[in-house]
């Protein structure tokens, strides 16, 4: 179908980390639906500026998951009050990243086993977050935590709505009742996290 094509291209964009969609429709985006939910799988040079710029500017809750935890199965909680925002990321700190390649590795995992159960355990750990709401707008960074975010939730295809800034589009989910917008982790400038958000919360003030 039409719509299983834009989803599978869209997310083939951002797993080559190109700019988003540039075809995107220049609609309106739809103002979120209560608290906006960032789940940012990227390790990207560019990813953690936006998260620190995000940790000093911001107005949503962050929290930063140790990947050798979640694979040895931690979940801290990270269910914030939830009239609030939230962005969870996985820790891009060298040392945390090497830690958890390593711990892979000494089960026999090569890296892309280690980040597929990675990717498995940040959905689990984050799960009560995309069921805390209705309808949930969720903000979707890194190709690979997409798809399997997609696969995890029954999306079976994206609607393109709008771009909430240039290259990083809103689409309505197929399969699943809520919004998703989707950004390549490369992307951006270090506001991009705090201007989304301030588009899908008019309200807010970059």
């Amino acid at each position: 179908s039409a719509a299983s094509d834009v989803y599978k291209r869209q997310l083939e964009m951002l797993e080559r980390g190109v700019k988003g969609a540039s075809d995107a429709p220049r609609g309106d985006v739809p103002p979120a639906n209560g608290p906006v939910t960032f789940l940012i799988g990227s390790l990207s040079a560019m990813t953690q500026r936006q998260l620190d710029d995000y940790a000093a500017h911001g107005n949503a809750s962050l929290r930063r998951l140790d990947p050798l935890a979640l694979l040895q199965g931690e979940f801290p909680p990270v269910l914030p009050d939830l009239q609030d925002d939230i962005v969870v990321a996985l820790d891009g700190d060298r040392t945390r990243v090497e830690a958890a390649l390593a711990f892979g590795a000494k089960r026999g995992w090569d890296v892309p086993e280690t980040s597929r159960r990675l990717r498995e355990a940040f959905l689990r750990a984050t799960g009560s977050l995309v069921r805390a709401s209705a309808q949930p707008t969720l903000v979707l960074s890194g190709g690979d935590i997409a798809r399997a975010f997609c696969e995890a939730y029954g999306v079976r295809g994206m609607e393109i709505l709008a771009e909430t800034t240039p290259g990083i589009p809103v689409s309505r989910a197929i399969g699943a009742d809520l919004f998703l917008v989707t950004k390549a982790g490369g992307f951006g400038h270090p506001q991009t996290y705090r201007e989304i958000l301030a588009t899908l919360h008019p309200q807010v003030t970059v």
